[in-house]
């Protein structure tokens, strides 16, 4: 199935270079976006620090989304996913692994990733993939089974395919928009480590 997301206003249908098709969902429902944590005391056990997916906007726009996985923290952003160990810390939620290090208190929190700080993150909960992806501002999102996949876009920024229930992930900053055929069809071209990847988006009748 694909579906266009907030930003945008009708659905398509979605098919990607290999092969990929999809029909389109119904819209979610609309869900409060108040941010999710709440101020954490020191004697709050780690897992319950992170409740649910929340998507964080930091102070200079990256965004980026955490969901508890057991005692660690799953981290997604555009181009990348981490698993991430909670470590000890003064106060608040701290989780890290290698270069990557995610750290809450309260509803905001900060994350340090390949040498850069980014802080002033404010959190919102998604209650479903669907308002994840939405929060995160993505355009557009295709998904599909056997093997489960996932296109997200954003026009002009980037585009990101999930394959293989998660074991392949592919992504290209600046996707050119193309004229697809037949006629009323969006295309994109782009290319991730020397490979095409192509993103053709259409309106039609969906079996």
């Amino acid at each position: 199935m694909g579906m266009i997301l907030p930003r945008m206003s009708r659905f398509l249908a979605a098919a990607a270079a290999v092969t990929l098709a999809g029909c389109p969902a119904p819209r979610p429902a609309e869900r409060s976006t108040a941010p999710a944590d709440q101020p954490v005391t020191d004697s709050t056990p780690p897992a319950a620090r992170i409740e649910g997916t929340t998507v964080y906007t930091c102070a200079d726009g990256v965004r980026f989304s955490v969901r508890p996985a057991g005692d660690s923290l799953a981290l997604t952003l555009p181009e990348r996913a981490a698993a991430l160990a909670h470590v000890e810390s003064a106060s608040g939620a701290k989780y890290a692994a290698g270069d990557v290090t995610f750290w809450s208190k309260g509803s905001e929190a900060s994350l340090d990733i390949d040498g850069a700080h980014h802080t002033g993150c404010a959190g919102r909960a998604a209650g479903d993939p669907w308002e994840e992806a939405a929060l995160l501002g993505v355009e557009f999102r295709a998904v599909g089974q056997e093997p489960g996949w996932t296109v997200d876009l954003v026009s002009g920024r980037w585009i990101r395919y999930v394959g293989d229930y998660g074991a392949t992930r592919l992504y290209a900053p600046a996707p050119r928009q193309v004229r697809g055929s037949p006629p009323g069809t969006v295309g994109y071209d782009a290319e991730v480590e020397g490979r095409p990847l192509q993103v053709e988006i259409r309106q039609v009748p969906c079996r």
